[in-house]
């Protein structure tokens, strides 16, 4: 389960069609404070990581409604350390190499989550890094 899949459409406002991994209970979702523990704290560096994402749809999905074509540009963790060496510059699009290297670091611990989530919901759980023969094969492990 992708943030958009290839056949998933946005929802109301552009939101993504699926479930995100909020707590289900009031206590677990007070130990979630997006609003006041993310938002608050980091509104000018998500603005510029906003802007990553615009300049993003409009390099690989030019006049399409913004969403993230993930098959385009895959390589996370290398992006990351390219952006990290020339962070305090402004890469030639005009851009903060930080945040994209925010960005590439939201794109990465997304994708980290989706795939333990997938995997906590899946008929057998493997490990993320050490997948078994049976994971390509189809099969039921060994026991």
């Amino acid at each position: 389960m992708g943030f958009m899949d290839d056949d998933a459409k946005p929802g109301l406002g552009g939101a993504p069609t699926r479930a995100t991994t909020l707590k289900n209970d009031a206590e677990g979702r007070k130990q979630q404070p997006v609003a006041s523990g993310v938002l608050d704290y980091f509104p000018d560096a998500l603005v510029a990581v906003a802007e990553v994402s615009f300049a993003g749809n409009e390099q690989h999905n030019p006049g399409q409604p913004l969403h993230w074509a993930r098959d385009k540009s895959t390589d996370e963790a290398d992006a990351i350390i390219r952006h990290f060496l020339q962070r305090g510059t402004i890469d030639s699009d005009g851009i903060r190499h930080s945040a994209k290297m925010a960005w590439r670091a939201l794109a990465l611990l997304q994708k980290e989550i989706e795939q333990e989530t997938e995997q906590a919901n899946s008929k057998w759980a493997y490990p993320v890094l050490y997948p078994t023969y049976e994971v390509f094969a189809g099969t039921e492990p060994h026991k």
